[in-house]
């Protein structure tokens, strides 16, 4: 599938729904979360398999309040609290496929940065689709001054879309798709599928 138009994708990061996964509401994803997941290698964000417990965490972990970047790293932060609960917590009852689709969608449903060509890192290989969660966290802090807590915890999209917008003002030249690459992508799309699905 293409990428949807930037209007339509700025206007979604704006307009997000709200998500329950274990019967248990989630806060807006945001870089806080992110960068979380990522410290605790979590599948349901990196990818990989996964059980009853990573799909668990995941869920406490996007509840939480801020407690800034360091807690994470020490002994008894906030990761070995919620370990220590999940030993005591009962099996899950239901379809940890079903469960875990609704966790994809929660963060599906706030991931709609600007469309970006794909570039060549240092080593060859393609750049990330995700943008560098400290890098959105740095711009937004150097333009705004924002306090730590207002930057890590706002909602993922609006985030990265503010992010992108101060990297442009600033003359970063972010290799941005524009609205006619996208039209041109949906059109080659569709005249492939037609010419794989001759009528």
């Amino acid at each position: 599938m293409p990428p949807a138009p930037a209007r339509e994708r700025f206007l979604h990061s704006w307009h997000s729904r709200c998500h329950r996964v274990l019967g248990q509401r989630l806060r807006p994803f945001c870089l806080y979360y992110q960068l979380c997941l990522e410290s605790i290698e979590s599948p349901l964000w990196l990818g990989g398999s996964y059980g009853w417990r990573d799909l668990w965490l995941a869920v406490q972990i996007c509840r939480v309040p801020f407690e800034g970047l360091r807690p994470w790293l020490d002994a008894d932060g906030p990761l070995t609290r919620l370990s220590r609960v999940w030993s005591f917590h009962r099996a899950v009852r239901g379809s940890l496929d079903d469960a875990a689709a609704a966790f994809e969608a929660y963060l599906a449903d706030h991931m709609a940065p600007p469309a970006a060509w794909e570039q060549p890192d240092d080593e060859g290989g393609d750049a990330p689709d995700v943008p560098s969660v400290l890098t959105v966290a740095a711009r937004l802090e150097k333009a705004t001054g924002w306090p730590e807590e207002t930057i890590w915890m706002m909602p993922w999209g609006r985030a990265v879309w503010r992010a992108t917008a101060y990297a442009l003002l600033d003359g970063v030249d972010l290799n941005l798709m524009t609205e006619t690459d996208l039209d041109l992508i949906a059109d080659l799309e569709r005249r492939t599928k037609e010419a794989q699905c001759p009528a």
